[in-house]
């Protein structure tokens, strides 16, 4: 018995030049410009639209610039990397006594 293997499996979500986790930076976006021009139309539908559409654009321009310098998996990378100390520092010289008697007893 034979399947068919579709062709997309194990590429990236892509739309619209959008992938991966963008996408759902895109998504955010537009739901919190939904969610404003409801809160602004009550003050006026005109100002509403404008900041919804104001909120929409920066959303869009935000990921599609995140897309285009970090790729797929590079956003994350950099998130991680920032976290990782730059250097490592010890205060006190006992501690490094301790280190480097255990690297001689071995």
């Amino acid at each position: 018995m034979q399947f068919n293997i579709n062709k997309g499996v194990g590429r990236p979500l892509d739309f619209f030049g959008l992938k991966n986790q963008y996408i759902i930076l895109f998504i955010v976006g537009v739901i919190f410009a939904f969610i404003a021009f409801f809160l602004f139309k009550i003050i006026s539908d005109f100002i509403g639209l404008l900041i919804a559409l104001a909120i929409a654009l920066v959303s869009y321009l935000i990921s599609h610039q995140l897309n285009r310098k970090f790729g797929i998996n590079g956003f994350g990378n950099y998130l991680a990397m920032r976290m990782c100390p730059q250097r490592v520092s010890m205060r006190k010289a006992i501690n490094l006594v301790k280190v480097t008697s255990r690297k001689n007893e071995v």
